[in-house]
């Protein structure tokens, strides 16, 4: 007995030798390939000087495809060092969250700021982590990084992306059926080895490219049945994820408020009756069928009965890119069972719709809303929010406020409608859709605003840029309010950027409304010290107002900076000196001002207005 009792204690610690050293051998290649930068970082969030910026490509972690545009998340940092007035909040969810089809400006958290700020004595911060095709899976991943971030508040509206969204049990990206399986998948993402080994399969298993969208390339099982296996599945996987989520922030005490989940009721054909060949009939099935029997009912002007007949034809849509009515049920039973706020966006839905049917009238498509659709899913959120911090947010009726209002002060333009519309118009005549939904663009196909939003589209031009090109082009045909309008949109979701404070200077500057100039062009100045130019124009606006003593200070920094690093032009320097001349002289400083020019016309001795300026100059000197 002692010597098989010595037999296996070495075999033991042969063993317990034999992981160590593989434990470390692992954690020693691992080191070597991050050091040395192989495969991707996919951490939320990366350092950048005093603030955290988002990682726009940590989405990559759970897709695999490589024939398709991975999602990304949208561009934004918050400050590391938290300001004690400071209200910060985390949105988690899919497309919907992130604002698809829209740009940063048309989403229900950028509008969910906008209402929240109003009645707010401190700063808002709203991180908008909404990524197109993710789900759960994703959210609950994103949840133990966003806990070091020191949240106060987090937005979940997620549910449509169970079955197709990425790792969902419909989509390519599926991985197990078992959860812990696709929690673990997960989890091994972040190693390089592991995304070595990834590269290394689809190399051997990658199929040719194909010119799909990414709601066709993420579909793999297109017809799943109403309470069958794979949907009980994954209402189960849901409704755990979301308890874990939610399990997580409470252990760090820190509240959350969950939304229910909406779509498209009225206008959208299920999408599994629709057949792949345009010329092809509808497919026959009883979610279409549902389908007529509910246009037929609302044609008859039975609501109610229309709305149950359209809900469940949605529920019985086999091609799942609509979450089915127990979606909602697990939200409301798991925002019961841990006595958390609900936000029944649903419910506003019905009351807000025509005839008490979502429709067009607040959706593009199957379930991205439109403008007004997202600043009914904000009003929802931002009541919820401050009716749980009544401290924290004084009473406002903001929160109930006309759509019209909300979205004007988000600085939403004629631009950024027709940007989604365009977007959506394009994604109708692909799989699932097959060109089967009509979709009609609300804007003239001829007029500027059409050609940028289309530039834009097409990858020509940012963002940004489209307003400002937009916006030049109001200001030469003097169309001054226009003109705000796109440089303001830019101003209200990148108030960090100093160009389009410049840009509604230049505006008041055509109107001859020098003070309110020099007010756009200082805040510029304050985002932008080192933009040399602008301290040039801030001086000629100071002198255009009469504001000489401004014009002169202003100017002579100017000058300091230009000794130090020249950043202008020689003749924006010339003309930079020429303005300082003339301050000198309109503060009365006669003798420096003719000091002054002498130098400058040493240098520019054929500048006529300078020529003159010295000539009056010297005719004050000789009175004296």
């Amino acid at each position: 007995m002692q010597i098989y009792g010595r037999r296996f204690v070495k075999k033991l610690i042969f063993t317990l030798i034999t992981i160590f050293l593989a434990v470390i051998i692992f954690v020693l290649v691992e080191v070597t390939l991050r050091l040395s930068g192989v495969g991707q970082d996919y951490d939320l969030f990366y350092s950048a000087g005093e603030n955290w910026q988002v990682n726009q490509k940590a989405g990559a972690k759970y897709f695999s495809q490589n024939d398709i545009a991975i999602p990304q998340l949208i561009e934004q940092s918050f400050p590391k060092k938290k300001e004690a007035n400071t209200f910060r909040i985390f949105c988690l969810g899919g497309s919907s969250t992130a604002g698809f089809p829209y740009e940063v400006n048309i989403s229900f958290p950028f509008f969910t700021k906008i209402l929240l700020q109003e009645s707010s004595a401190g700063k808002i911060e709203m991180i908008n982590l909404g990524l197109s095709a993710a789900n759960s899976y994703t959210a609950l991943d994103f949840t133990r990084q966003i806990l070091k971030m020191e949240p106060d508040l987090i937005l979940i509206y997620m549910g449509h992306n169970e079955f197709y969204g990425a790792l969902g049990t419909g989509s390519a990206e599926f991985v197990s059926a078992n959860r812990h399986i696709t929690r673990l998948a997960i989890f091994l993402r972040d190693f390089r080895l592991f995304q070595i080994f990834q590269k290394v399969v689809a190399r051997f298993t990658a199929q040719p490219k194909a010119d799909k969208n990414l709601m066709e390339a993420m579909i793999a099982k297109n017809d799943i049945p109403y309470g069958g296996e794979i949907f009980q599945i994954t209402h189960r996987h849901f409704r755990q994820n979301l308890e874990e989520i939610i399990r997580q922030f409470r252990s760090q005490h820190i509240p959350v408020i969950t939304g229910t989940v909406v779509s498209n009721l009225s206008a959208q054909i299920p999408l599994s009756s629709i057949p792949a060949q345009l010329s092809d009939s509808l497919l026959e099935n009883e979610a279409l069928e549902s389908y007529r029997k509910g246009q037929i009912l609302l044609s008859q002007g039975k609501n109610h009965e229309a709305k149950l007949a359209f809900i469940k034809a949605r529920d019985l849509d086999g091609t799942r890119f609509r979450a089915a009515g127990e979606i909602n049920t697990i939200i409301r039973s798991v925002c019961a069972d841990f006595q958390i706020p609900l936000a029944d966006i649903e419910e506003q839905f019905f009351q807000s719709a025509k005839n008490g049917i979502p429709g067009r009238d607040l959706f593009l498509e199957h379930l991205h809303p439109n403008v007004s659709g997202y600043a009914l899913i904000a009003q929802c959120f931002s009541q919820k929010i401050q009716e749980t911090f009544p401290q924290k947010f004084k009473d406002s009726d903001r929160a109930g406020e006309q759509t019209e209002n909300l979205v004007r002060r988000a600085g939403v333009t004629q631009l950024d409608e027709l940007i989604g519309e365009l977007i959506v118009s394009r994604l109708m005549s692909s799989a699932p859709f097959y060109g089967r939904v009509p979709f009609n663009l609300t804007y003239r196909e001829q007029d500027k605003i059409y050609e940028t939003a289309l530039s834009h589209t097409k990858g020509k031009i940012f963002w940004d840029e489209a307003h400002y090109q937009l916006g030049d082009y109001y200001l030469q045909q003097n169309r001054h309010t226009e003109a705000v309008d796109e440089y303001n949109a830019v101003r209200l979701a990148h108030p960090e950027l100093y160009t389009p404070y410049f840009k509604i200077g230049r505006v008041a500057e055509q109107k001859a409304e020098y003070s309110e100039a020099a007010e756009w062009y200082l805040q510029a100045l304050k985002l932008n010290p080192e933009g040399h130019f602008l301290y040039a124009k801030l001086g000629l606006i100071y002198l255009a107002a009469e504001r000489f003593p401004q014009a002169l200070n202003i100017l002579e920094q100017l000058m300091e900076k230009e000794k130090q690093q020249s950043r202008l032009s020689a003749e924006a320097y010339r003309e930079a000196w020429y303005l300082l001349t003339v301050a000198i002289a309109q503060n009365q400083k006669v003798e420096r001002a003719r000091d002054e020019l002498h130098l400058f016309l040493r240098q520019y001795p054929d500048h006529p207005e300078a020529l003159d300026l010295l000539q009056q100059v010297e005719q004050v000197l000789f009175k004296k």
